[in-house]
């Protein structure tokens, strides 16, 4: 709790990745089965972002978007069409 009694909150954002699983199994077609050979990382790879937000003694990444066991710049869909000044 902070002084103005309302409990203090940390969001933390992790994208592990598009890792094989058996979520879709039952659906699996061509394309699925192609891109999971081609573009899909295992399981193991992509818990260790999971894993490496919540090692104690890491509190840098407390608060973070974190991608690949590492903290990244969080990027919205629209900021990479729109031009900065």
């Amino acid at each position: 709790m902070t002084a103005s009694h309302k409990p203090k909150v940390t969001v933390d954002l992790l994208d592990p990745g598009y890792c094989h699983s058996g979520i879709f199994s039952e659906n699996e077609h061509a394309g699925i089965r192609i891109s999971k050979k081609v573009l899909a990382r295992s399981t193991e790879e992509g818990s260790r972002t999971l894993v490496a937000a919540v090692v104690p003694g890491n509190e840098n990444t407390r608060g973070k978007y974190m991608s690949d066991a590492k903290i990244a710049r969080l990027v919205f869909p629209q900021e990479a069409f729109v031009k900065r000044r």
